[in-house]
């Protein structure tokens, strides 16, 4: 089925949504077909007000959130309204949108690392005094609301949408946070901190609520209540293997996007035009990514190395650094010396090849570890096999695996492994 054989094939504004996400999401594979009619679809729909957005690490999450954010505003609109609209999103880096466009109705929040003492003021906002070193701020959902503005005076996009919250890595929020979030998506009443129950300051959020997650949301470790509430409606975002088709369209918005990028940063530091835009030349002349290099990128298992995220990182090397796709390909497979041997005699050769930072002995191997971890979970992230295989090989069932990635999480956040 293709992007315009869609039950909403008479929305006005369908011919405009449809460009905008040829534009930022490329590809005609199957999969990426899909992800555009979906969106379309949440977008069309006056009832869907939430939406989960699941996948695998760096497949783009965020930007597909800030996709779905500009649907729901221009859904309504006339063609040449939402065209003009929709025209006027800048992408940057790897066509991620650029939230300042979309910032007077539009709010996220990562909630990986989310320090619970903090987040109340985060979600809700907080009055002066209400604890010690409080001032007046709006939370999340108010912000949302009325628009970075007042409910007096609040913003179109916050009229029209009733304003969009995304809730990135919704699955690293704790439970008593969870709890304190329900009520909020159950459409009842919240407070400021310190104005909790007070005349005129009851505050409710009636908008859109898009929310991310890497994990599995079972209800073993996640309110069912809750995820009845953020899942109205799941999209998968697939990763790079699973749009293999799209590689080259995908690569060439990444590149445009790096481009993009490298242009404002050199214009940042040389100020003369004229001179920036020699530098630049000379970085993209010299720096091509080639047929053949196309071909090697292509070959790799993103998968395993960030996704989207990953192949980002490497094209910017590739451009502005000069690095080969032959060294970024070979960097991105396991090292044979890594695989044999013991553990010590790896584990040397890991310190042997870390560029010196000043750092010791222990600080050096705790960056190991944190290293190892982070592969790990975004292995088993990408990889359904490699979660069995290894719950199989441990003897434990794949539940208790997810809950012990879990424990790993939390010791990362309490050590600072990011």
């Amino acid at each position: 089925m293709s992007d315009t054989q869609i039950k909403y094939a008479n929305l006005p504004s369908l011919g405009a949504m449809v460009a905008f996400l040829q534009r930022v999401l490329p590809g005609q594979s199957n999969r990426t077909q899909r992800l555009r009619r979906e969106l379309i679809e949440f977008a069309a729909s006056p009832s869907a007000k939430s939406v989960l957005l699941t996948g695998p690490i760096g497949s783009g999450k965020s930007t597909v959130a800030r996709i779905a954010a500009m649907l729901k505003r221009v859904a309504h609109l006339k063609q040449d309204e939402a065209a003009a609209l929709l025209a006027g999103v800048k992408t940057q880096r790897a066509n991620q949108i650029d939230v300042n466009y979309m910032s007077s109705w539009y709010v996220e929040l990562p909630l990986t690392g989310l320090v619970e003492t903090l987040a109340d003021a985060q979600l809700f906002g907080s009055v002066r005094g209400a604890y010690t070193g409080a001032i007046d701020r709006p939370g999340i959902f108010e912000l949302a609301s009325y628009g970075r503005m007042t409910r007096d005076d609040p913003a179109i996009g916050a009229i029209v949408t009733g304003g969009v919250v995304f809730l990135d890595e919704i699955g690293d929020l704790t439970e008593a946070l969870q709890a304190k979030l329900l009520p909020v998506l159950s459409g009842g009443t919240f407070y400021r901190i310190g104005q909790e129950g007070k005349r005129d300051a009851d505050l409710s959020f009636e908008g859109v609520v898009i929310s991310a997650s890497w994990r599995s949301l079972d209800a073993q470790y996640f309110r069912p209540d809750l995820l009845s509430r953020i899942a109205g409606t799941t999209i998968e975002v697939p990763g790079l293997s699973d749009r293999l088709e799209d590689f080259d369209n995908i690569l060439d918005s990444v590149v445009v996007g790096v481009v993009e990028n490298l242009r404002k940063n050199v214009a940042k530091i040389e100020k003369d035009p004229n001179a920036a835009k020699e530098w630049l030349n000379n970085l993209l002349q010299n720096n091509r990514i080639t047929d053949e290099a196309r071909g090697t990128l292509s070959k790799i298992e993103w998968a395993h190395f960030g996704n989207l995220r990953g192949l980002t990182a490497a094209v910017e090397r590739l451009v502005s650094v000069g690095i080969t796709a032959d060294q970024i390909a070979e960097e991105l497979t396991p090292r044979k010396d890594y695989d044999s041997g013991s553990t010590s005699t790896n584990l040397l050769q890991r310190l042997l090849s870390r560029s010196p930072n000043g750092g010791g002995l222990a600080a050096n191997v705790r960056a190991i570890e944190v290293e190892e971890r982070r592969k790990l979970r975004e292995m088993l992230a990408a990889s359904a096999k490699a979660r069995t295989s290894l719950a199989s090989n441990l003897r434990i069932s794949e539940t208790q695996l997810r809950d012990q990635l879990r424990q790993l999480d939390r010791q990362r956040l309490g050590g600072g492994d990011d």
